[in-house]
């Protein structure tokens, strides 16, 4: 890989690139084709190019992270690898789709590495097999040995949990999604990978699968129908792992999913989750399921089926009534028509007033018919150029450009240099005159005598906004002053007419290369401007803050290089804090020890120079007399003689008196 990787740091080496490539795809392919046919059976997984396999996909999947290869051929290779039948290497691709890139190394079942942490935790059970194997064979050693056996089969299932359970910020590896050469064969083989291999995988390979097939499905928008049928035997509360599960179905439905398939998905969840006999987080969990099931694809609801879950609304659970109007609201945005007339809002039934009807089904809701916020660029320009801030150097700062060098770009892109049409030899010529160019584009005699213009990028571009800025200037007035009509509010400015507006947006998407300093400044405009909507009261302020929500999600999206992944969160819902178990305790306590002083009796650090405790006899005289009473002192007291008595009277005078001297 270092070899690799110093190939590639001055340039990208393809021809080096490509020969590796191929090289690790044909180990992958040998041990895929080494016995004809791919049969799921376990004894399927003593191949033997498993090896071989099992390091080109961990190679590639470093060449990755590294940034290294990020071409097509890299992801084809993982994607071909995923339905590998040694379950190794099958683990490694697929977490490494799943954006668990580090966790390829450490694959379910017994590690290659030795000396790893996990390992080091593990029983040694091949130890000491071996041992019982050479040595005398008794019943204690047996004991060990199922014992060692079973704490290592405890340890593996504890690690594989957690390593499932983990929560990242970046959820899925989507940059290797999109590369995806046929998403649609991959996802057709990964699910009968899947199906086939039902008793071969354990549940927490399963999971990785699922999850894997439902943000293909979901990114790419495809059709896989068994899909959802196969989930619906997983849709049960006590299922382990279930809320991944249905992160997945979720995850798995996009605009132009078949309403007859989730339909029946739907319904089960609404029978197995959302009832009085389960808890409020199932039931929470259950509502926001179907709700985000039903933001990608409204018209699989029943209508029902809807009013029964929006009546939850009225629970006394935070979540349940959170998940629960969040569905309603939904409908009353999507498709108020469902809901009952006290159910709509005045939103939805200000909608179904104005005669605005729901987008059918097949219809993709995400097209995009312009830029919006555009007007909010364009004013911002104009805004500029009213201060005089004329320069656009500052839109191209921390971009990269391109300079128009000919040397960089004749070595770094592999342009060859062909000879003019003036040069001798040439084949061909073309006659200036027959070209119909305008007296703009004509070129001058003396062109040739012109020094070349060597000035960067963005400077030439700017020239030619002005140029064509003011030929536009120009064409306006010379059409106000031909035009008869005198109409009053042509007169003044009007910056509120939509025929105006209209115009200067036209002008400003038509004439203006946008960068992605302006796509930044657009998107921050949209944001200040939701956010002083959203100060607002009533339905208006409501909708601008379900809009700021939206823009402040897809920012953070944008971010992490994510797209729009269901999360966790989003099923869970709010709730209250669970219960801490005995580790988040002891960091607790630990935590408050920090700070603190040397533990002991406070009573014996009062004006003393020298910490010290109490004495027995001072802590015996501040009890209480009834926990001392049955004690030998007490008990000699009653049973004194009148001497002694008289004795210790006369002392304690004595020393009463020596006292108040």
């Amino acid at each position: 890989m270092q070899d690799i990787k110093q190939a590639n740091r001055a340039s990208t080496n393809m021809r080096l690139n490509r020969m590796v490539q191929g090289l690790l795809f044909g180990m992958v392919e040998r041990g895929m084709q080494e016995n004809g046919p791919v049969v799921l059976r376990r004894a399927d997984t003593e191949l033997a190019g498993r090896t071989e396999a099992l390091w080109a996909v961990r190679v590639a999947a470093e060449m990755w992270r590294r940034r290294i290869w990020t071409d097509t051929r890299t992801v084809a290779l993982l994607a071909r690898a995923c339905v590998h039948p040694h379950p190794k290497v099958q683990a490694s691709a697929v977490r490494f789709f799943l954006g668990d890139l580090h966790a390829a190394e450490s694959a379910t079942g017994d590690s290659d590495d030795e000396g790893s942490e996990q390992e080091a935790a593990i029983p040694n059970v091949g130890r000491l097999q071996h041992q019982r194997k050479v040595g005398r064979k008794s019943k204690a050693g047996e004991r060990r040995l199922k014992l060692a056996q079973a704490q290592a089969r405890r340890r593996r299932k504890e690690q594989s949990e957690k390593e499932l359970e983990k929560e990242e910020k970046e959820t899925s590896n989507m940059a290797a999604i999109h590369l995806l050469n046929d998403p649609q064969a991959f996802a057709d083989s990964l699910f009968e990978n899947l199906s086939r291999g039902d008793k071969r995988h354990n549940l927490e390979m399963k999971v990785r699968i699922i999850q894997l097939l439902s943000r293909v499905i979901g990114t790419h928008r495809l059709v896989v129908l068994p899909f959802y049928s196969y989930l619906g035997k997983y849709l049960v509360p006590h299922q382990l792992h279930i809320t991944l599960i249905l992160v997945s179905l979720a995850q798995s439905v996009h605009d132009q999913s078949p309403t007859d398939m989730l339909t029946p998905a739907i319904r089960k969840i609404a029978y197995g989750f959302v009832h009085p006999g389960v808890s409020a987080e199932v039931v929470a969990a259950g509502i926001n399921t179907i709700r985000e099931v039903c933001r990608r694809q409204p018209w699989c609801m029943e209508e029902d089926l809807l009013h029964d879950l929006v009546d939850y609304r009225k629970s006394k659970d935070k979540g349940v009534s959170a998940a629960s109007r969040g569905l309603m609201q939904l409908y009353r945005e999507m498709n108020p028509a469902m809901l009952r007339r006290v159910d709509r809002g005045k939103t939805g039934a200000m909608a179904l007033a104005g005669g605005k009807s729901p987008a059918r089904f097949g219809v993709d809701r995400n097209e995009v018919h312009g830029i919006q916020g555009l007007e909010l660029l364009a004013e911002h320009l104009e805004q500029k150029k009213e201060a005089g801030e004329e320069d656009d150097n500052d839109e191209w700062q921390g971009w990269e450009l391109e300079e128009a060098s000919d040397s960089d770009s004749d070595s770094s892109t592999g342009w060859i240099n062909v000879s003019s049409d003036d040069d001798a030899g040439s084949h061909f010529s073309v006659d200036r005159s027959d070209l119909d160019l305008s007296d703009d584009e004509k070129p001058a005699e003396d062109a040739a005598e012109q020094p070349k213009d060597t000035r960067p990028v963005h400077e030439r571009v700017r020239e030619a906004r002005r140029r064509r800025r003011a030929e536009q200037q120009a064409k306006a007035q010379r059409a106000e002053a031909s035009s008869d009509e005198d109409e009053a509010p042509a007169e003044a400015p009007a910056p509120q007419d939509a025929p105006q507006d209209n115009e200067k947006l036209l002008e400003l998407a038509t004439t203006k290369i946008l960068t992605p300093a302006d796509f930044a400044k657009l998107n921050e405009l949209r944001l200040q401007q939701a956010e002083e909507a959203a100060k607002q009261s009533g339905a208006a302020g409501a909708a601008a803050r379900r809009e700021l929500a939206a823009l402040q999600s897809k920012k953070r999206a944008t971010a992490v290089g994510t797209s729009d992944v269901v999360d966790e969160s989003d099923i869970l819902g709010p709730r209250k804090k669970a219960k801490a178990d005995y580790e988040e305790r002891m960091k607790s306590i630990q935590s408050g020890r920090e700070d603190r002083g040397k533990f002991g009796s406070s009573k014996g650090k009062k004006n003393k120079e020298q910490y010290s405790s109490t004495t027995n006899r001072q802590k015996a005289r501040g009890k209480n007399f009834q926990m001392v009473a049955k004690s030998w002192g007490v008990r000699s007291k009653k049973n004194a003689s009148l001497r002694e008595k008289s004795k210790r009277l006369r002392k304690h005078i004595t020393t009463a008196k020596k006292r108040y001297k």
